[in-house]
């Protein structure tokens, strides 16, 4: 069975509150940035707990664990930042044309108002 690789980092200590915190929910956080072909990095939150039991399950099974290529996660996180950036400029443009497309309406509208205003005007002025 063959799956897509999976790769992710963590920000060295970086603990997020748990803002919205519910009746026995943890009071922190650890995120690991799940980095997959071609998607964003997908933040994902583990207790302290959970980062402490999966360290004991991969010195358990260390013939399961796959070894470390940190050269794959710089550019794997670099292909989804530029993935991420490239999006944000096609967003970026596509709201442009749409405020370009709002105000060349708006102008038509306007100069039909016009055109009929001064047409109306001439008519009246005629009788």
């Amino acid at each position: 069975m063959s799956q897509s690789p999976v790769t992710g980092y963590i920000r060295t200590g970086e603990r997020i509150p748990n803002k919205d915190r519910r009746f026995g929910a943890a009071l922190e956080y650890i995120v690991v940035h799940l980095l997959q072909p071609n998607q964003d990095p997908q933040p994902v939150l583990f207790t302290v707990e959970q980062i402490r039991d999966g360290i004991d399950r991969a010195k358990t099974n260390p013939e399961d664990c796959p070894p470390f290529e940190p050269e794959q996660v710089r550019i794997d996180r670099a292909v989804a930042i530029a993935r991420r950036e490239e999006r944000a400029m096609v967003t970026a443009a596509l709201k442009a044309e749409r405020a370009l497309e709002k105000r060349r309406a708006s102008w038509i509208g306007w100069a039909i108002g016009t055109m009929s205003a001064l047409v109306g005007m001439g008519l009246g002025v005629l009788l």
